[in-house]
């Protein structure tokens, strides 16, 4: 008993993260019905999301602030994307259901970028042969024709678009749905107070804003901060791990409703 009185606060977290890293383990191996797999999933996938990021502040406090700000950033959207499949099964099925919207949202994306580049790089050849003498201004001309008939090779990302869409008409989800942004699921679950100012903060830092950029020129400017966003990194992913621990003491793997959320 006298022992544990001294354990740091360091030692008693690093044991929850300890806990929580095994139970991602045996949670990722226990067979479930069929049913039951995609949530299991989803709670599996955010335990390793929540470790990941909660060891990216870890590193990030010292001497990388802005990854710090990055794993907290994501540590609170995982927050309040937990609570929100948490709070019913509803949610559960709804968050995803964002899965095959943000397939076709990203095979979209993917085919635009390949479409862009290849364009790009057409102009670019023959722009590059206008300033070259031949055979050279010969040689790029005739490869930039040849790019272009050829097309810029999208088989691969149409195809996975393709599965996207398909995906999205099996499981009956609105083919123009649009992933639910984190603001929103923060409201649903009433954390918008906690989410925004937060968000905001470290959004600044993350990105490359001009107050990022001008911190990059002053070492040290973000040290005073460190200490807060490594507590609150700290409270977002016991947050997490607790919740999910929890459920899964009360529900198992899935989830039923509790008296308090059927109909009357």
């Amino acid at each position: 008993m006298a022992e544990e009185a001294h354990v740091s606060l360091e030692e008693a977290i690093a044991q929850v993260v300890a806990r929580m890293v095994k139970i991602t383990h045996d949670l990722a191996r226990t067979k479930v019905h069929d049913e039951l797999d995609w949530f299991r999933n989803v709670l599996v996938g955010i335990l390793i999301s929540t470790h990941q990021n909660y060891q990216a502040v870890l590193e990030g406090v010292p001497q990388k602030p802005t990854l710090a700000c990055w794993g907290a950033r994501n540590l609170l959207e995982l927050r309040v994307i937990s609570a929100y499949v948490l709070q019913s099964l509803d949610n559960a099925v709804d968050f995803i259901d964002d899965l095959a919207a943000d397939s076709r949202q990203f095979w979209e994306n993917i085919a635009k970028v390949g479409r862009f580049a290849h364009n790009e790089l057409i102009a670019e050849m023959r722009a590059t042969a206008m300033r070259e003498d031949e055979p050279l201004k010969s040689l790029l001309l005739h490869k930039a024709t040849e790019a272009e008939q050829a097309g810029p090779g999208l088989d691969g990302p149409e195809g996975e678009l393709h599965k996207a869409k398909q995906m999205m008409t099996a499981f009956g989800v609105d083919p123009t749905r649009r992933p639910k942004q984190g603001s929103a699921i923060a409201n649903e679950v009433k954390e918008s107070g906690r989410y925004g100012p937060r968000y905001k903060v470290l959004s600044k830092l993350v990105h490359p804003t001009s107050l990022s950029i001008a911190a990059q020129t002053s070492a040290g400017s973000l040290d005073e901060l460190m200490p807060m966003i490594s507590n609150e990194a700290q409270a977002d992913m016991l947050a997490i791990f607790y919740a999910i621990e929890e459920h899964i003491a009360a529900h198992g793997i899935g989830w039923q409703p509790s008296v308090s959320d059927k109909s009357p």
